[in-house]
C-alpha cells in the first residue's frame, strides 16, 4: 500500500545521536536512554531495538505500559519507570523486571514485604516535581532495611538555559546529599542527574550514568551545542492540482480567497496528523527549497498550498511539512518556534496521531 502521507524515522540519525552523546561522557559511564512517550513520538520499540543492537543495557520510561510495550517487544536489560505511585501496580514491576523510583518514606510501606524491586531515591533538589526532599534522604536510608537499592538520582529544571547558576545549585545540593551517604552505599549505587542539558553543559554532573531524550532524536533547541542529526521527518504526497479563477474561497471559513488565477494543490494530511490548525495562512511546506505557502485553514484530513512558485509540479511528489535541522525554515525547530512552544511537544504530538511511520 502506498501512504499519501507519511511520517520517517532515520535510524542512522539515531545512531549517530547516539554517538555524538557516547562522546561527551567518559568511557565507564554509562547511558539510560530516555524512550517514555513512544520514544518522543519516535516509536519506543524501534528506537528500543536499535539502541539495544547499540548495546545500550538501560531504559528510562514514564510509565508501566510503555515497560510492558517493550518487554513484549523483546527489550532486555534494565528498564526504569520514573513516575511516582509504584504501589499501585506493585505487581507488574515484579512480573515484568522493572526498576521503581522511591520518592518518599511513605513509599516505603509498600515495599517492606518484598526486596524484588530495584529502588532508586528519586531527590528533589529543585524541580518541585517529583522526589523527596534533600532532608529525608536520611530517613529513608535509616528505614529502608535490606531494600533493593541500586540507584539515587535527581533531575534539573534550567540546565539548557544559558545562566547555569540554577543548575548548578540543584547540582551542589544534590552532591551534599550525596556526601551524607554512608560510603559503602555510595560506592554502590548508580548516580545519575544529567538529562540532555546536563551533558551538554555540565559534565561534572555526569557521574556514572546520564539520562539522554531529545538529543537522541536530534531535536535538542537549548543553550549549548551538540552534533546532532533530525531524526523525524513529515511528508506527503500532492494528491490534487487544480487552476482556481480570482475570487475564490479556500477551506472552512474561507479566510483565504484567491487574488487572481491561481493553481493550487491539495495535500492528504491535517490536524489529525498533528499538523496544528494556527498554520492556516500562516505557514509553508517545501518541495526541495521551493516553500509553499499553506492557503486557508487547515482541515482534519487536508490542506491547500499555493503551487504559484512550481505550478509544474507533478501529482504524487512529495512535499516536505518538516525535517531538517536547527536554523532551517522547513525545521521541526521553526515550527515549534512560529507555534511558541518546544521540539519535545511538537514531536510527541506528530507521533501520537495517525500517521504511518516509515523507518530507515
Amino acid at each position: 500500500m502506498q501512504h499519501l502521507a507519511e511520517t520517517r524515522i532515520d535510524l542512522k540519525a539515531a545512531e549517530a545521536n547516539l554517538a555524538s552523546i557516547r562522546q561527551r561522557i567518559k568511557r565507564d559511564t554509562d547511558v539510560m536512554v530516555m524512550i517514555k512517550g513512544d520514544a518522543y513520538g519516535h516509536g519506543a520499540v524501534e528506537l528500543g531495538r536499535l539502541y539495544q543492537n547499540l548495546t545500550i543495557k538501560k531504559f528510562g520510561v514514564a510509565h508501566v505500559e510503555e515497560g510492558i510495550e517493550l518487554r513484549k517487544a523483546g527489550i532486555q536489560g534494565d528498564i526504569l519507570v520514573l513516575q511516582p505511585g509504584f504501589h499501585f501496580n506493585l505487581e507488574s514491576y515484579q512480573k515484568w523486571r522493572f526498576e521503581a523510583v522511591l520518592n518518599s518514606v511513605e513509599d516505603l510501606e509498600y515495599l517492606s514485604p518484598d526486596k524484588r524491586v530495584p529502588l532508586h531515591i528519586m531527590v528533589d533538589t529543585g524541580m518541585g516535581r517529583e522526589g523527596m526532599l534533600p532532608g529525608d534522604v536520611n530517613r529513608v536510608l535509616e528505614r529502608a532495611g535490606s531494600l533493593n537499592l541500586k540507584g539515587i538520582a535527581t533531575h534539573f529544571a534550567r540546565a539548557d538555559e544559558g545562566d547555569l547558576g540554577p543548575a548548578r545549585r540543584q547540582l551542589e545540593t544534590f552532591e551534599e546529599v550525596l556526601r551524607t551517604l554512608p560510603e559503602a552505599l555510595r560506592q554502590k549505587l548508580i548516580v545519575h542527574a544529567a538529562n540532555s542539558g546536563g551533558i551538554i553543559n555540565l559534565p561534572e554532573s555526569h557521574f556514572n550514568m546520564v539520562r539522554p531524550g531529545i538529543s537522541l532524536f536530534g531535536l535538542y533547541s537549548g543553550h549549548g551545542e551538540i552534533k546532532q542529526a533530525p531524526v523525524m521527518s513529515v511528508h506527503a504526497r500532492l494528491v490534487l492540482k487544480k487552476r482556481l479563477p480570482e475570487g475564490s474561497p479556500i477551506g472552512y471559513g474561507g479566510i483565504f480567497v484567491t487574488p487572481r488565477e491561481m493553481t493550487v494543490g491539495v495535500l492528504s494530511v491535517g490536524y489529525a496528523d498533528g499538523v496544528q490548525r494556527a498554520l492556516g495562512n500562516r505557514s509553508h511546506v517545501w518541495f526541495k527549497d521551493v516553500a509553499f505557502k499553506i492557503l486557508g485553514r487547515v482541515s482534519m484530513d487536508q490542506i491547500v498550498i499555493d503551487l504559484s512558485p512550481l505550478e509544474e509540479l507533478k501529482l504524487g511528489s512529495w512535499i516536505t511539512l518538516w525535517s531538517g535541522g536547527r536554523g532551517e525554515d522547513s525545521s521541526l525547530f521553526s515550527n515549534a518556534d512560529f507555534l511558541e512552544t518546544i521540539t519535545y511537544e511538537r514531536s510527541c504530538q506528530i507521533g501520537m496521531m495517525r500517521l504511518p511511520r516509515v523507518y530507515k
